[in-house]
């Protein structure tokens, strides 16, 4: 309700999952791939401002699509992204490499650590927590859609 009110519904924006015309690639692949670009000019010394505002922005309208900051993983992801950002630019200058090179994982392979690690939160997985589920999850070979730590129920 919160989000509808802010950013008024999703005003008519593409699906974060929309396929661009002709690349093969989604929206939010070209959104990531801009973070990616804008992550390293950061730390090539040009500043972190642009990354910062991209990042809130990318942010937003995730958020337009879901809404639910709690439960909706792709806005968990986008969120604990800003988050790490913020803290890699003022604090761990290191995180900020992690990220890059996470990241530019993801774009090329398909292959995302980070939505990997939130997906054993309690919140977002659908099987007791063991070392079975951990290797399970980081050794599951890349896949488009949702990824979720074990089975679904509704699957």
């Amino acid at each position: 309700f919160f989000f509808d009110l802010f950013f008024f519904g999703n005003m008519g924006l593409p699906h974060p999952s929309k396929e661009v015309n002709g690349t093969g690639k989604q929206l939010k692949w070209f959104g990531q791939a801009i973070i990616e670009v804008l992550l390293l000019l950061g730390l090539w010394g040009i500043g972190f401002w642009p990354l910062h505002i991209w990042n809130i922005a990318f942010t937003g309208y995730i958020a337009c699509f879901f809404p639910r900051p709690v439960k909706d993983l792709p806005l968990q992801y986008r969120l604990a992204w800003t988050a790490a950002c913020f803290v890699g630019a003022f604090m761990a200058r290191t995180l900020l490499w992690i990220l890059l090179v996470s990241n530019g994982v993801a774009l090329v392979l398909n292959y995302d650590f980070f939505v990997r690690m939130l997906s054993l939160l309690p919140i977002n997985r659908y099987e007791p927590f063991s070392a079975k589920l951990v290797m399970d999850t980081f050794t599951a070979s890349p896949k488009e859609g949702r990824f979720s730590a074990g089975k679904r129920p509704d699957i």
